[in-house]
């Protein structure tokens, strides 16, 4: 009984706010006062940038990286960023095969400005690493995207756990793999999003609450206006006492059986 009591009391202190990190289920925050944890390419906290900010201008309003990030996006298809190859056509991947083209490389060089630039990838970071999860992309992004690249080549699905990573970073084709279309590997939109970067994005059909990873800064940044879900008050209440219940149950029925 003593366990119901607490569950009821810790919802009546979630419900005054004075438990932290559960908030109401869905709220419009704007972006955050911090970046993500990156010594080495993110600043500290989001911030205006000029026009030198090359190929991810889209963010000089307010951003997460700076000009040095920005030129090595800009440089070519061989720059490198975390040691990483994110072409994924260099380096014993599938350069010798086919060149990439035009349009995927500019959605994937969009893709690394959004990671390195967006401010409100800050809420989804996993505790403070760096890593991000469950990002919501627009589902139109995510298919164009896909039509984008879907005749170029890569080696492996998951481009931050698949590779062959040697002992400097620098990651190669798995022996044995192939390299395969976009469209093979992929099959969709969805595909691409939900599986090219791990669990860091997913595919999202709700326009209203899903980012995009390009936009034209004199109308503002549409990512703002995303509508964080999270945990709200009475489904933790819900969870708590049920559990605690279900706890009490099952000691009543121990008792019973001596």
């Amino acid at each position: 009984m003593a366990a119901v009591f607490v569950a009821v009391f810790a919802c009546f202190l979630i419900a005054a706010g004075d438990i932290p990190g559960l908030v109401s289920a869905a709220h419009d925050s704007g972006p955050p006062d911090f970046c993500l944890v990156d010594i080495s390419f993110h600043k500290p906290v989001p911030g205006p940038e000029d026009e030198s900010l090359h190929e991810c201008l889209a963010w000089q309003n307010l951003s997460c990286c700076d000009t040095e990030v920005t030129e090595l996006i800009s440089d070519s298809i061989s720059v490198e960023l975390y040691n990483l190859s994110w072409a994924a056509w260099d380096r014993y991947l599938c350069s010798e095969f086919k060149p990439p083209s035009q349009s995927c490389e500019k959605f994937i060089k969009d893709q690394l400005c959004f990671y390195e630039c967006e401010p409100m990838l800050g809420y989804f970071q996993i505790e403070h690493t760096g890593y991000i999860k469950g990002v919501p992309v627009c589902a139109d992004y995510c298919d164009a995207w896909f039509q984008a690249c879907k005749d170029d080549l890569t080696c492996v699905e998951n481009w931050l756990e698949d590779f062959h990573f040697e002992v400097d970073g620098s990651n190669k084709c798995p022996v044995g793999s192939q390299c395969v279309t976009f469209a093979q590997m992929y099959r969709s939109g969805r595909g691409l999003c939900n599986k090219m970067w791990g669990e860091a994005f997913y595919y999202e059909t709700n326009k209203t609450n899903c980012t995009v990873m390009t936009f034209n800064p004199k109308n503002g940044n549409p990512n703002f206006g995303l509508l964080l879900h999270v945990e709200s008050p009475t489904s933790s209440c819900v969870h708590l006492i049920t559990t605690a219940y279900t706890q009490l149950l099952l000691a009543i029925l121990a008792l019973k059986m001596f």
